[in-house]
């Protein structure tokens, strides 16, 4: 089972049951929620400790936000296995496929300033490459939003080791585009492709570097001062 999968069923595990701890309560008694953070933790620690030696993750970080404050946070395990350094509270982690939200956010505000349009065939946004027209259905802004594009989905070739790796969105969309197997609208198939080359089209409307627009137009205005699409070299981390 991949890595994501694992940390996928771990995270959806502590959800399930924090749902279950804030909603007990008789038929007929308003919901009590959550306050005692002690009895929190020391579910939590039961819940990581059998967990993650089980499914191979070496690190987490829980927090519970409540009423727009911090709840309960706490970390577990470590940032480096090798050298023993534990988790703080300035780790940083990947969240993965959390991203695509971020994506989609972008692309409708474009959407909202007329900027966008989730009908129109993607290849009116792109330049230097262009989507395959095997199909004579074109695929639009929304299949990419909702995975119904009918691009393959292939894995190998496409990571990369250090941050001086990653390739610039341009060059990523180009080479690694993938098959159109389906026509579009027909089939939802997960597709990583299809949510990168949204976020080429924001970057290339804007008119800036996606990292930096989503930096100035979603990350400040939350005051999330410590996110960023930016990849940091894992000795900073």
């Amino acid at each position: 089972m991949q890595p994501f999968m694992l940390l996928q069923q771990l995270l959806c595990g502590v959800l399930v049951i924090l749902v279950l701890l804030m909603h007990q309560m008789p038929c007929a008694a308003a919901p009590p929620g959550l306050t005692n953070p002690q009895e929190l933790e020391a579910f939590l620690d039961r819940f990581f400790t059998a967990r993650m030696p089980r499914l191979h993750i070496p690190s987490a970080a829980f927090v519970l936000v409540k009423d727009g404050k911090t709840f309960f946070s706490k970390n577990y395990g470590y940032a480096d296995l090798e050298k023993k350094i534990l988790v703080d509270p300035e780790t940083l982690f990947g969240v993965g496929s959390v991203t695509k939200l971020l994506t989609a956010t972008a692309v409708m505000q474009l959407v909202e300033q007329g900027k966008l349009s989730l009908n129109q065939d993607v290849n009116k946004y792109l330049q230097q490459v262009q989507v395959d027209k095997n199909y004579p259905t074109p695929v639009t802004v929304a299949d990419l939003l909702t995975h119904t594009s009918g691009f393959d989905e292939h894995f190998i070739g496409t990571g990369a080791k250090t941050a001086a790796q990653v390739m610039p969105l341009k060059d990523y969309v180009a080479k690694q585009m993938p098959a159109r197997v389906i026509p579009p609208k027909q089939v939802i198939c997960y597709s990583n492709y299809g949510m990168v080359l949204a976020g080429y089209l924001v970057e290339l409307v804007s008119g800036v570097p996606f990292t930096q627009y989503v930096d100035e137009n979603i990350f400040q205005p939350l005051g999330m001062a410590h996110s960023s699409f930016m990849e940091y070299d894992q000795n900073l981390m």
